[in-house]
């Protein structure tokens, strides 16, 4: 779960990354009145983060859980 935590942290930086270059983008085309809505605020980039660190553990979840539910005796006689 720590690693499926360390993925979303990662995705919701990665995605603020894109997220600011994508802004910066298109405040360069837009006229002075619509750069005035086009900005990341600290609400935003902590709701971004929280967001893709959820849906990650919400995805990793089932999988965490079959692995822990599986009996450590038959991974060892398997061939």
């Amino acid at each position: 779960m720590i690693e499926t935590a360390v993925v979303g942290v990662a995705g919701g930086l990665l995605g603020l990354l894109l997220t600011a270059g994508g802004l910066f983008a298109a405040r360069s085309f837009l006229t002075s009145e619509f750069r005035l809505v086009t900005r990341l605020d600290a609400w935003d980039t902590a709701a971004t983060v929280l967001f893709a660190v959820l849906a990650t553990i919400a995805a990793g979840s089932y999988p965490t859980w079959r692995a822990v539910r599986v009996q450590p005796g038959w991974q060892l006689k398997a061939p």
